[in-house]
């Protein structure tokens, strides 16, 4: 247990504000909460989104932003079951509250996944936001099958780059989009075909490679309106899935296609304990598929905590590949 009384953190000291260096007080513990010591986060598009999104306003600033963490319990609430001081765990912690961009962290026990002694810090920092996103949308929503074809948006992006080994693991057959500076990327990943999204009509190589009849899974990690076009290369009855949102508009089509939309964080944002309850689950759900070597770590870059603001904004072209990882130590 730390006897610091403060900690290094990336402060938003306002709604739209810049994010800075600064001290924060280390967090006191609560009733159903561990404090993590924080040993990797890893960085989201939505980290940069909730800087000046108005759908939550903190209730007090400087605020800490943040949603991935890997690090070792400090100390452990008193209504905790089940965990100690040191373990190693991973978890999505609540955006409404502050996050792990800092030396400690409040994270609900009963989030919480332990993480395999084997596993790195940054692979585990890498899974709670991008990792449980794909898993939850391929084995959860699709309930992907063996044999079947999925087209995979942005598979050189942090979801995609985890969805495409799902997937292969599950024995699907994966068509992605990407630029050809990284077709070798998601090849390395198991795509099967990649579709260079400035030159290709998407739904024209939809077809092609699955012999006209389209393939049974699509998942929209780029536009939700993606989905008003791309259903025309969707097999019959096949599913589509969007983890931004639902299309302004949905046409009726004669494809017979089921429409998804999931949105990781909606169980903090809704307050919902036994969504926020089942991430752990999903975490533990999807380290048996890791054990079996059939899934690596998306993260490409590892960045030390001095620059984490600088790595965050640089994610704002939406080019970045897999995953960035940012070390405390």
């Amino acid at each position: 247990m730390t006897q610091q009384k403060t900690m290094k953190a990336v402060l938003l000291n306002a709604k739209g504000g810049k994010l800075t260096y600064g001290e924060s007080p280390i967090p006191k513990i609560k009733p159903e909460f561990l404090r993590i010591k924080v040993k990797a986060t890893s960085l989201n598009p939505v980290d940069y989104k909730l800087i000046t999104m108005d759908f939550i306003d903190w209730e007090e600033y400087p605020h800490i932003l943040g949603v991935d963490v890997a690090g070792v319990v400090d100390e452990v609430g008193e209504n905790v079951e089940g965990f100690q001081v040191g373990d190693e765990i991973f978890a999505l912690t609540n955006c409404k509250e502050k996050g792990p961009f800092a030396e400690y962290c409040l994270v609900r026990a009963d989030t919480c996944t332990k993480k395999p002694k084997e596993m790195s810090w940054e692979m585990a920092a890498s899974i709670p936001c991008t990792g449980l996103t794909a898993w939850y949308a391929l084995v959860r929503k699709f309930r992907i099958e063996k044999g079947k074809s999925i087209f995979i948006q942005a598979g050189a992006g942090g979801v995609g780059s985890y969805a495409i080994q799902i997937a292969k693991a599950y024995g699907c057959n994966v068509i992605t989009t990407c630029s050809p500076k990284n077709n070798e990327y998601v090849k390395n990943l198991g795509a099967d075909y990649t579709i260079d999204y400035h030159k290709e009509n998407i739904v024209e190589k939809l077809k092609e490679y699955t012999n006209g009849k389209g393939v049974d899974y699509i998942l929209e990690s780029v536009n939700p309106n993606n989905i008003t076009t791309n259903w025309e290369g969707c097999n019959l009855n096949g599913q589509q899935l969007s983890i931004l949102g639902a299309p302004e508009k949905a046409q009726p089509s004669y494809h017979g296609f089921t429409l998804h939309e999931i949105i990781i964080l909606m169980g903090h944002l809704m307050d919902n304990l036994d969504a926020q309850r089942d991430l752990a689950k999903m975490g533990y759900e999807f380290l048996e598929l890791i054990a079996t070597g059939k899934v690596k770590s998306t993260v490409t870059k590892k960045v030390p905590f001095d620059k984490l603001a600088e790595s965050l904004y640089s994610m704002k072209s939406g080019h970045t590949i897999g995953k960035i990882a940012v070390m405390m130590d």
